[in-house]
């Protein structure tokens, strides 16, 4: 008895956690999910704040922002200056802001805006795509 007890407290723990994260995704703005479903073929690797995102639409994150959160960037374990230099050197396809996206520096947001097209801004996101990709031409610098 105590065995199928556990059985059962067990698999409500299970169906309740598989049921939240079905969930999760109704949370999502469906807006910028559509998005980045339009530029999935051309993104190889993402730049974003927001992950989650991501995860849905099967774009691959760029590995350092996989966990981006702001304790790490409170601890400076991440840094915008950082950022920067990965958007010069490794040109993702796709950069999409959500969660810190005001904090950004003003350095960092002119790159963005010489460099990519902004394809979606709401309240809570901006989606930008390198201009190449945007024009027709060459995605990324990653294979």
């Amino acid at each position: 008895i105590v065995v199928a007890i556990a059985l059962v407290i067990g698999y409500r723990i299970w169906d309740g956690w598989g049921v939240s994260l079905w969930r999760e995704r109704d949370r999502l703005n469906p807006s910028v999910l559509a998005v980045l479903e339009q530029h999935v073929a051309a993104a190889p690797l993402v730049l974003t704040d927001d992950p989650i995102y991501c995860e849905y639409v099967g774009l691959k994150v760029m590995p350092y922002y996989a966990a981006m959160t702001a304790k790490r960037l409170l601890r400076g374990e991440m840094d915008y200056e950082r950022m920067l230099d990965d958007l010069r050197q490794q040109k993702p396809s796709i950069v999409l802001l959500g969660r810190f996206q005001k904090s950004w520096p003003v350095n960092a947001m002119k790159y963005l805006q010489d460099h990519y097209v902004q394809v979606f801004d709401d309240s809570s996101h901006t989606v930008y795509v390198i201009r190449s990709s945007a024009d027709g031409g060459a995605t990324s610098a990653f294979p």
